[in-house]
């Protein structure tokens, strides 16, 4: 991200337009681009004179819980039992089940796929989905010659596991 906010920097600095600023780095950076709105709010930082690139450091108590100790305990755990749930793996750790969660995604970028089965589109499931803001994507059903993964996911997925070696 410094990268971009450096590119911001040197637009604002030369009198680029805050518009153009963020053509050029949707050109150059394409979806990896910063949003709109994060564009504008560094061009203004830089606009009245910060000269650091980094955040500010937020106040309030530092997380105890994602730990590089607990981050690489959670990967160990996973990597002796792959079909533990988020639930054991929070009652094993002694971390709170959000923290958990948000160390499987952030820190290890583990992602969850699912498909049409009929437990997974129960009403129930469904409700408890958009109540989390969780993105879905619209499946046909059962269709193999048609399946979203072939088209979206798997090229993602291909794109960050391509560095990786397991």
């Amino acid at each position: 991200m410094d990268s971009k906010l450096d590119c911001i920097k040197f637009c604002c600095k030369n009198e680029i337009k805050c518009s153009d600023t963020l053509k050029m780095l949707q050109k150059c950076y394409g979806d990896d681009t910063l949003s709109k709105t994060q564009v504008y709010q560094w061009y203004e930082r830089f606009k009245s004179g910060r000269e650091a690139v980094e955040d500010d450091a937020r106040p309030g108590r530092p997380s105890t819980s994602k730990t590089d100790e607990n981050v690489d305990e959670i990967r160990q755990l996973l990597i002796e039992n792959r079909k533990l749930t988020i639930r054991e793996i929070a009652e094993t750790t002694n971390i709170s089940f959000g923290s958990v969660q948000s160390i499987l995604r952030e820190d290890l970028g583990l992602i969850l796929h699912d498909d049409n089965a009929p437990s997974h589109n129960a009403l129930i499931i469904r409700e408890f989905l958009v109540k989390n803001n969780t993105n879905t994507i619209q499946q046909p059903p059962n269709s193999p010659d048609l399946a979203p993964c072939d088209f979206f996911l798997f090229d993602r997925l291909k794109k960050t596991t391509t560095r990786n070696s397991f």
